[in-house]
């Protein structure tokens, strides 16, 4: 479930970087691809490096928090309207709702 919001923001920020819309979808599915690579040395290697599980996440968490803070929040406040900072609030708690209903799930 985490991929398919990923992958959105990854379309948007090609698209915003100049990609076309077809072009931008391509090499999002290319890219997309790897992920079964990651998941097959993941596998490979879970028992092996078990004990740095935690410090991988938080390195990953930290590199997801610091592109946002760096590129995408920027970005959203370029074009301020009081209309488009409701929209942006909202999906923002979409996506905390989302996530929290996943975790709940589990």
């Amino acid at each position: 479930m985490h991929e398919l919001p990923q992958e959105i923001g990854d379309f948007g920020i090609m698209l915003s970087s100049g990609f076309s819309q077809k072009k931008a979808l391509a090499f999002n599915f290319i890219v997309s691809l790897t992920a079964f690579l990651g998941a097959g040395v993941a596998l490979l290697s879970i028992s092996t490096f078990e004990y740095a599980s935690p410090y991988i996440i938080a390195i990953a968490a930290g590199g997801f928090l610091y592109l946002a803070g760096t590129d995408f929040l920027p970005q959203l406040n370029k074009k301020f309207s009081k209309k488009q900072a409701l929209l942006q609030l909202f999906f923002i708690l979409v996506g905390i709702g989302v996530m929290s209903a996943l975790l709940l799930l589990e």
